[in-house]
């Protein structure tokens, strides 16, 4: 997701070859329907035999001087992925916010709009887990919280992040492509417009739900408030650390900063804790379980997503996307599924080999609202899925070791599909259209 390239060049590959892909999807979608447990406790097996699967029609059909050179250009991007994604859920679960806010709506839509803003400053990633515990904890007595947790995906692990190249991997691919770093906040309006009308629909349902929380929650609720304090605020300089180290550092040093980064916060706030000193780890509950689960599944969706990216690459032209609405949906459709990162790269490619008309004002080769729909549907759709973007598979890992019952990989695009396709489609008309 960090790297600046797409290598696809492994032939022609029949439409088959995306069944390993369609197989790894399905699979986190239906199994824990079936049984959470066997799911919880075989997902390692069953992304290997994916991924493993999905590599051997790999060496079937392509050709292999090529395959090689892709597998090695996916695993050093599975390893920036999850040097970024693992370093940042360590140094941020060192970062514990005291307090017990009231459990009220105003007060977790609050939550969501700062965390929409330091998205931008620390990624969707970082600003996500520095945030979740601190909102299970002030939602902990309710009854009905997993609808906020959704909410809390939608907002700080995806929309939030759409403002700068730091904010969502996509962006700053953008970046390295030649895109001006402020340019993506000419993006304001947009981010504001579908930032405000998230969180607006959440105040409704919200407010429905807060009415029917027994009485007794409630009560609990108002007198269990407490004044909030920030522990292990040294690590916000670690957080900085990783950020600066990918927008100004080259791979190999990047990652290495990564993970120096994590091995310092794990010094300087140790799982076990230090005798005095708030346990900022234990007080947020911290596990390496979300990190496992996110490296194992997506190190199956990394291998099983080769051919997928490649036949879009290779046919990507002739999908007839001409228009920014076209851009903004077809980027997103396929960034709700696929990594929206060298998705946003093949749109930007198909959008530079199109002939503009004379005149169009340009920005790397691509019209302005291309451009626009091409980041904002990368980043946007994210929120459609589970998968679609990795800070939200940690937010539900970690809410349901909280002991939170999450939604299923469909009971998710239940409430997302409908809410934010509605949502989306404004969007496109208001500014892309």
């Amino acid at each position: 997701m960090l790297t600046n390239t797409i290598h696809t060049e492994i032939g022609n590959l029949p439409i088959w070859t995306v069944i390993p892909f369609i197989g790894i999807l399905l699979s986190i979608a239906i199994v824990p329907l079936i049984n959470d447990k066997l799911w919880h406790h075989n997902f390692p097996k069953v992304s290997a035999f994916w991924g493993i699967l999905g590599l051997s029609l790999l060496f079937w059909q392509a050709e292999t001087p090529h395959l090689v050179t892709e597998i090695k250009h996916v695993g050093l991007e599975f390893f920036s992925f999850i040097s970024l994604i693992g370093s940042l859920y360590v140094i941020a679960l060192g970062i514990y916010i005291e307090g017990d806010l009231r459990a009220h709506p105003v007060v977790n839509a609050t939550i969501m709009l700062v965390g929409s803003v330091l998205a931008n400053l620390m990624a969707t990633t970082g600003a996500a887990m520095i945030l979740i515990p601190f909102l299970v904890n002030t939602n902990i007595e309710r009854k009905n919280i997993k609808h906020t947790i959704m909410f809390f995906i939608f907002t700080v692990a995806n929309t939030g992040g759409s403002l700068t190249p730091v904010g969502d991997p996509p962006l700053f691919l953008g970046f390295l492509k030649g895109v001006p770093f402020l340019w993506t906040l000419t993006l304001i309006p947009n981010w504001a417009f579908t930032v405000g009308a998230i969180i607006v629909v959440y105040l409704i349902v919200d407010t429905l739900m807060y009415n029917s929380e027994p009485k007794s929650a409630i009560i609990k609720d108002e007198t269990q408030t407490a004044a909030i304090k920030i522990h292990g605020g040294a690590n916000f300089f670690l957080v900085l650390a990783v950020i600066a180290s990918v927008i100004f550092l080259h791979e190999g040093l990047r990652e290495l900063v990564m993970i120096g980064s994590a091995i310092i916060s794990l010094i300087i706030t140790p799982i076990k804790g230090v005798e005095g000193r708030v346990n900022t780890r234990k007080k947020n509950e911290f596990t390496w379980f979300p990190v496992k689960e996110v490296a194992i599944l997506f190190a199956g969706i990394f291998v099983t997503m080769i051919p997928a990216l490649a036949i879009l690459k290779s046919s990507g032209a002739s999908l007839g996307v001409d228009s920014p609405i076209k851009f903004f949906f077809a980027t997103g459709a396929l960034s709700a599924f696929l990594d929206n990162a060298p998705t946003y790269l093949v749109f930007l490619s198909t959008g530079q080999g199109i002939p503009w008309p004379a005149g169009s004002e340009l920005i790397v080769d691509v019209p302005v609202k291309v451009l626009a729909g091409i980041s904002t549907g990368a980043v946007f759709f994210g929120a459609m899925t589970y998968i679609g973007n990795a800070p939200n598979f940690m937010v539900k890992s970690y809410a349901e070791s909280r002991g939170i019952e999450m939604p299923s990989f469909f009971g998710y695009m239940l409430w997302s599909v409908p809410i934010l396709g509605i949502i989306y489609l404004a969007h496109s008309y208001i500014f892309l259209g």
